[in-house]
């Protein structure tokens, strides 16, 4: 079975391939493509002003170097004041920076910036979907996309570089009589109703990148952590098109959505 939205690195760790392409039937146009990316970058410009000067960057990460050394001299000498006191000194530093940090940028998430950004974000979305023709009642589900190899005649699902293992990205989901539509902010997928055949469970745990959704994660009984969301259960919606096998991988909170979109139940 064919992944969906996922990159097979088995021949080419390297590779940026995203299975589905068959599936497209419409993109935006060049014109549209750089009039949000331009506008996105002005609203993104003034994000600079959450980050740390690098001065201050520096200290911190001093800080921290100086309460691992005084760690290490503790160890390996035993107990001297010195090193102690240059210990807690910078590790003390090393907080009070990583404090002023989070301040920072959560002044500037509360503020005039935040605002425009929100607003810059809203504004490339609906020249989205008046290009692609995105009906104004599509819902936004996530599905989840990963990178794999074949190894031994299993998949096993490999990280990029610093990123997660399962990213959960949000499209717009809608359908007709026929197909069942797909979207990002590029492009919209067509998968044919008539090949649908299971809403399959994946009872494996797994830890999506982010929360993408209105609602708190309580209320799909999910928690969100530091490092994503974890969660013991997933989907796949598998479909045949022309011979081949597919699925479309989502999270347990889209089961309603997908069961409503495609007519089917879970396990058929």
């Amino acid at each position: 079975m064919k992944p969906i939205f996922c990159t097979d690195v088995t021949n080419d760790k390297h590779s940026e391939a995203i299975h589905g392409e068959e599936f497209v039937i419409s993109t935006i146009s060049e014109d549209v493509r750089r009039e949000i990316n331009t506008a996105m970058r002005e609203a993104a410009a003034p994000m600079k002003k959450a980050e740390l000067p690098l001065i201050w960057q520096i200290l911190r990460f001093t800080g921290l170097c100086l309460a691992f050394a005084a760690v290490i001299s503790l160890l390996g000498n035993g107990f001297h004041v010195l090193p102690l006191l240059w210990g807690v000194g910078g590790y003390a530093l090393y907080l009070g920076i990583a404090r002023y940090g989070k301040k920072r940028r959560q002044a500037f998430f509360e503020g005039p910036e935040a605002d425009a950004m929100a607003n810059a974000m809203e504004t490339a979305t609906r020249r989205v979907m008046e290009e692609l023709e995105i009906p104004e009642n599509a819902l936004t589900a996530d599905v989840i996309c990963f990178r794999y190899k074949e190894k031994d005649g299993k998949r096993v699902v490999v990280p990029a570089m610093n990123a997660a293992l399962y990213v959960n990205v949000d499209v717009f989901c809608y359908n007709n009589e026929t197909h069942l539509f797909l979207a990002d902010m590029e492009r919209v997928y067509a998968f044919p109703l008539a090949g649908m055949k299971a809403i399959t469970p994946v009872r494996e745990a797994i830890t999506l990148s982010r929360w993408n959704k209105k609602e708190p994660a309580s209320y799909y009984n999910l928690t969100v952590t530091n490092r994503g969301v974890p969660t013991n259960l997933h989907y796949v919606l598998e479909f045949t098109a022309d011979g081949q096998d597919y699925g479309i991988y989502f999270p347990v909170y889209e089961l309603e959505a997908v069961k409503r979109l495609t007519g089917l139940t879970e396990g058929e």
